[in-house]
């Protein structure tokens, strides 16, 4: 993401090699750096290369945001504009007097002669100056559109799952209640923690992992308990989780799908799960035999998974891997996320 890091640090490299400029191109380059401060010619164009920097920044944080963009008064910013020429080109010569010969025409006025041979040399970097001012705020500006579009659309993407595992966990407590079950009141407890960290903790882009392992954690303990013996589930987690972050409810829809399309108790049914976190990646493999379901449920098969393919294009763009598989047995899901 284009931070406010990111953009010190193209300033502060931009703003190095613009004022190495006046070095390189010195026709004393091959001189010790404090010889070349010492020259006066060297000193007036050093200072102009100062200023017309400072123009930049001017612009950039002021101008261009003040008066071009939210006034929207071009004509009153063109004026500015011209003025600061004029004037920041007038400086360097009032700073460092003429330092060489200088043929002035006959009935020329020498102040005025002098002030535009100066102010010739710096409209070159003056136009460069603003160039990259408005190429720098367009920049910017498009990467900020693109990062509150992107949290727009994660948003609306999490709107659309938290009612999906809502309905289906209180479905789970729903059988819970008629089979009378002792289980019930640890049920209400996991539902409780789950919901909480939905609506809570959820909301971020990203989240600490050892919080969303635990939702897992305690989506598949709600769900075993309903199950019991009916299905043979295999769930292990290795490796570190604390420290590492993590977009939230993004591994959950493809655990919860091998429960809901991998479950039948009139059939053999089998779920593994298997996460691995290492120091950069986090792998996850799910895999459950298929089961006869009924066609009810097959028009909103996949809803889940679809949308979490969404989200990590989204979040993820070219750090994640998602390989589904289905050969008509098993239905196999392999995720692999480098972590920010």
């Amino acid at each position: 993401m284009w931070g406010k890091k990111r953009q010190a640090f193209i300033f502060l490299a931009g703003s190095i090699i613009f004022l190495s400029l006046p070095v390189v191109f010195s026709s004393s380059i091959m001189q010790p750096l404090g010889f070349l401060f010492k020259m006066p010619v060297f000193q007036k164009h050093f200072i102009g290369y100062c200023l017309m920097l400072s123009f930049f920044y001017l612009n950039y944080f002021l101008l261009i945001p003040k008066i071009y963009i939210k006034t929207k008064k071009s004509l009153l910013y063109t004026l500015v504009v011209v003025v600061l020429f004029f004037i920041f080109s007038l400086i360097p010569g009032l700073i460092i007097k003429n330092v060489g010969p200088l043929v002035i025409p006959k009935d020329v006025d020498p102040f005025l002669f002098e002030y535009f041979s100066e102010a010739g040399n710096y409209v070159y970097l003056f136009l460069i100056s603003l160039a990259c001012s408005f190429c720098l705020t367009l920049f910017f500006t498009w990467k900020q559109n693109e990062r509150e579009r992107m949290n727009a659309e994660i948003l609306y993407l999490k709107a659309k799952i938290d009612p999906h595992f809502l309905f289906n966990t209180l479905n789970s407590i729903y059988a819970l209640a008629l089979e009378k079950s002792d289980d019930t009141p640890t049920a209400l407890v996991k539902l409780s923690g789950m919901m909480r960290y939905v609506f809570n903790e959820a909301k971020d882009t990203f989240v600490w992992m050892d919080k969303e392992i635990n939702y897992i954690s305690d989506y598949i303990a709600l769900q075993n308990i309903r199950l019991g013996d009916t299905v043979d589930l295999k769930y292990n987690v290795t490796g570190i989780s604390a420290g590492k972050k993590i977009a939230p409810l993004v591994l959950i829809a493809f655990v919860e799908n091998a429960f809901k399309y991998g479950v039948n108790p009139e059939e053999e049914s089998k779920i593994q799960i298997e996460i691995s976190i290492t120091t950069t990646r986090l792998t996850m493999l799910v895999v459950n035999k298929k089961v006869t379901i009924r066609k009810g449920s097959i028009a909103k098969s996949g809803h889940g998974v679809s949308t979490t393919q969404e989200r990590l294009e989204l979040l993820y763009p070219k750090r994640h891997s998602l390989k589904i598989n289905d050969d008509g047995k098993e239905f196999t899901v392999n995720l692999q996320i480098d972590f920010v």
